[in-house]
């Protein structure tokens, strides 16, 4: 189940939980199917982990084609000017092209370096801004219906607290972790 379901979830418990009568709107919650859901929010949180580290992945897979792709040409023109003929007129004239065809293929092989990690820095900041979107989204309403939980039952008091401090730290732990991607990212692209 996604976040946003496994919220729904939760806060449908709280609404259909059997009032206690005369007690100003307080309810009788289950603690373990609180703690079940608790649980599986915390199993569907690593996914978003997983995910960044396949941008990640696949900007490092991205970058070494592109420099795998630029020694080729290079190499390819070190051999050409190497099957030149050894006349001088030919040789002077293979010199002046080689040195042309080595400067167009490291231009070519920088500009494909650079335009790979541009791209794939744009991917990486998108994906991590929608992650980061996704996150704040998930924390504001697992902590906006937490809230209302808390609000509606004394009973379910200290479970939707022990929920509430757990989010928080995974949101701590992820803005730490979206941090040190950050930095990686930063020192990847030196």
């Amino acid at each position: 189940m996604s976040f946003k379901e496994l919220i729904d979830e939760l806060e449908e418990i709280i609404e259909d939980a059997n009032a206690i009568p005369l007690s100003g709107g307080k309810a009788i919650i289950s603690k373990d199917e609180i703690f079940g859901i608790i649980e599986q929010i915390r199993l569907a949180y690593p996914n978003d982990i997983k995910e960044a580290e396949y941008v990640r992945k696949e900007r490092d897979r991205i970058l070494a084609d592109a420099e795998k792709e630029a020694k080729i040409l290079t190499d390819e023109a070190k051999n050409k000017v190497a099957r030149m003929v050894d006349d001088s007129e030919i040789v002077r004239l293979a010199k002046q092209k080689a040195s042309e065809i080595i400067e167009e293929t490291q231009a070519k092989a920088r500009e494909m370096h650079n335009d790979a990690v541009a791209r794939t820095n744009a991917y990486e900041d998108q994906r991590k801004a929608d992650l980061q979107r996704y996150q704040d989204s998930v924390i504001k309403y697992s902590l906006s219906s937490l809230q209302k939980a808390e609000s509606t039952t004394e009973a379910g008091l200290a479970t939707v607290k022990k929920a509430m401090d757990e989010l928080t730290r995974q949101y701590e732990s992820m803005s730490k972790l979206y941090e040190t991607i950050l930095i990686s990212k930063s020192k990847i692209g030196e």
